[in-house]
């Protein structure tokens, strides 16, 4: 409301009106934050994306330097995880699984190198 459409309102009625603006703009000013805070935890992030993808077999080959063989032969062993069926003849790992194993890889030899010392 501008000024002077304000001024021309009686001077209790103008208390109420600008109270009642005082309150409505508070309330939009709250509602955005709670908007913009609303779509950040419902929008996943690309890292979240990226954790929930499948890879295939070659990408988990490439990603630990293993042969075929062991793949299976870690499976087999149950030091990793079997894959995801996505096909009749088609299986792939969640890429967060991949990158834990390989995490708990390098934690399990920094320990190694820690008793070494």
């Amino acid at each position: 409301m501008n000024p002077s459409a304000l001024a021309q309102i009686q001077p209790e009625t103008r208390f109420i009106v600008q109270g009642n603006l005082t309150r409505f703009s508070t309330m939009q000013a709250s509602l955005t934050r709670l908007s913009e805070s609303l779509s950040n935890f419902l929008e996943p992030t690309m890292e979240q994306i990226l954790n929930d993808a499948l890879i295939r077999k070659r990408e988990v080959l490439k990603m630990t330097g293993w042969s075929n063989s062991t793949l299976y032969n870690r499976i087999a062993a149950k030091q990793f995880k079997v894959g995801v069926k996505i096909g009749p003849r088609m299986v792939a790992w969640p890429l967060s699984e991949v990158q834990n194993h390989i995490t708990q890889l390098i934690n399990q030899r920094d320990q190694k190198q820690g008793e070494l010392a």
